[in-house]
């Protein structure tokens, strides 16, 4: 599993993981990859995004606590809720994106 981020956003994929907030490369949430076959099958970077986001919030898989020892995490659906937020974002980014291109006209 290979993972890149570069800060100066100059690739869809670099944009993709900013936009999910996986910056971190040394634990990354997907590899390039992955990201790469979003970037292939969704129609622009905010929908890859979008799926991406998807994709991470599924691998969560609903934790609600974890102890381990004496150390106990409990998360509420606070994160979960907001992050699907901004997903909607994110897919209303990406309509607005596709709406853009379909009014691109050449003048004579």
């Amino acid at each position: 599993m290979a993972a890149s981020y570069d800060a100066s956003l100059s690739t869809d994929l670099d944009w993709v993981r900013f936009l999910c907030g996986d910056r971190d490369i040394t634990s990354p949430q997907l590899d390039d990859e992955e990201i790469h076959a979003l970037l292939i099958e969704e129609p622009n970077k905010y929908c890859a995004a979008a799926a991406a986001c998807e994709m991470i919030l599924a691998k969560s898989g609903g934790l609600i606590d974890k102890q381990v020892g004496d150390l106990r995490l409990k998360w509420s659906d606070e994160p979960r809720n907001a992050y699907g937020a901004h997903i909607q974002y994110l897919r209303e980014r990406c309509a607005y994106e596709m709406d853009k291109t379909n009014y691109i006209f050449k003048v004579l």
